[in-house]
């Protein structure tokens, strides 16, 4: 069940609603098929995953059964598929063909561990272990919802590059049999093809959009695709696409790109109001206390002067009074006594 959950502009809710729009119908399709004691599991492709049968998970006594089906049902709950059957008298476990070479058990039928390796999308599910009796009646026991993850999500500034690998790894198919492959961007439902690898010819072929930014290294089992110069318009759901003969195709390996654009700013923007009142305020408040500093040492500055000034006043008075001020009249003169008068 691959996801479609792509971000073209983080921004616009209508664009990621649509984009949105198929895994939520997957996702409610999931949940209307599934009931609420079922565990779900969530696995990377490639892991593997673990699912227990037991008696303990059943509605009634399943003692009397004869055998146990672990069986698969799609998403959409149309079809389903038998994974394995566990005989119970020959304790034989017949696996299904797709599941033959990644299928191992261990216990009983009462009590028994399925583990399932190699997971591909196409495993995604409802897991259901299945008791039959002789009379073929079926007990419906311990229940699983699988979901199969795959896309990796990858985030790029806008003028980035981004490396893409596809592989034969993560492929249902042996890779020996593939005769090309393709590189496609999804995008609303609409499929955008970005190389296509001959195998026979060993020649890439890229459309135009990306031919000038665009390269390519390895083979076509293990290919690294650089995709440089991200804009906008780049980002998307990217798949890788075998093609085997008769054109059938296989869905591979994928990633969500995301990219993001840089902040814009002017190149000869004017400062914002704030600015311009902040430094105006600034400025008056310096002006302020500048000339409130200067009235006081002129205020200091006169008082000064004018006491001196009244102390040269003072000392000039003193020394003219002194210089006019009149002479004292003399004594009057008296003779000596006369040793003759007789007192």
């Amino acid at each position: 069940m691959p996801s479609v959950w792509v971000y073209v502009r983080e921004n616009t809710a209508c664009r990621q609603c649509c984009k949105m729009m198929p895994l939520c119908w997957s996702v409610l399709l999931l949940c209307l098929y599934t009931n609420a004691e079922d565990i779900a599991v969530y696995r990377w492709e490639g892991e593997s995953v673990t699912l227990k049968c037991s008696s303990e998970g059943c509605p009634r006594s399943v003692e009397e059964s004869v055998g146990m089906y672990l069986n698969r049902q799609d998403c959409k709950g149309e079809e389903e598929e038998e994974v394995l059957y566990h005989h119970r008298r020959n304790g034989k476990i017949n696996p299904r063909k797709r599941f033959s070479g990644r299928v191992s058990t261990t216990g009983s039928p009462m009590n028994h561990t399925i583990t399932i390796s190699s997971l591909t999308i196409e495993d995604t599910g409802l897991y259901r272990c299945v008791y039959v009796n002789k009379n073929y009646d079926r007990v419906k026991c311990n229940g699983y919802t699988l979901v199969v993850r795959e896309d990796i999500a990858v985030y790029r500034w806008e003028g980035e590059s981004v490396t893409l690998k596809c592989s034969s790894e993560g492929c249902p198919s042996n890779a020996e049999e593939y005769n090309g492959l393709y590189l496609y961007r999804q995008q609303f439902q609409e499929d955008e093809e970005v190389l296509y690898y001959h195998r026979q010819s060993d020649k890439i072929s890229l459309q135009k959009r990306f031919n000038s930014r665009t390269e390519t290294t390895g083979s076509l089992m293990n290919l690294t695709i650089t995709i440089s110069s991200l804009t906008m318009e780049d980002a998307g759901f990217y798949r890788c696409v075998y093609v085997r003969e008769n054109d059938h195709r296989v869905q591979c390996k994928g990633y969500i790109l995301t990219v993001r654009g840089k902040p814009f700013v002017p190149p000869n923007q004017s400062p914002s109001l704030a600015l311009v009142v902040i430094a105006t305020c600034a400025t008056s408040s310096l002006l302020t206390v500048i000339f409130i500093l200067l009235i006081q040492r002129i205020k200091q500055w006169t008082w000064a002067r004018t006491i001196t000034t009244q102390r040269v006043s003072n000392n000039n008075v003193y020394e003219v009074m002194t210089r006019n001020a009149p002479c004292p009249p003399a004594a009057p003169e008296q003779s000596p006594p006369s040793p003759y008068n007789v007192a």
